[in-house]
């Protein structure tokens, strides 16, 4: 079920749709927030569009860097399973 929820960012507030629980959602909010504020912090006199840029790039550098350790661990996995006959199949010993 979709609602309506607020999240304040300096003196902003933004209301954003989610169908999250809750819990999900106020970790969101936190860490939002949290994230807000260390870089407001390290750069007083920047605008919030400006800390919103620099989070929105950082999540997707991030975002980026997991995909690339997944990807490294899917071909890992797929390596040492290809050593191994699949389920059903006879390995020349067993012939």
């Amino acid at each position: 079920m979709k609602r309506d929820v607020s999240i304040r960012l300096g003196q902003k507030e933004y209301i954003l749709i989610t169908d999250s629980s809750e819990e999900e959602f106020l970790k969101v909010t936190n860490e939002i927030q949290r994230e807000y504020h260390r870089l407001s912090d390290q750069a007083e006199k920047a605008e919030i569009d400006e800390i919103l840029i620099v989070m929105i790039a950082n999540l997707i550098l991030n975002q980026l860097k997991l995909e690339d350790k997944l990807n490294s661990c899917v071909s890992k996995i797929n390596e040492v399973l290809s050593k191994y006959p699949k389920s059903g199949e006879r390995t020349k010993s067993q012939e």
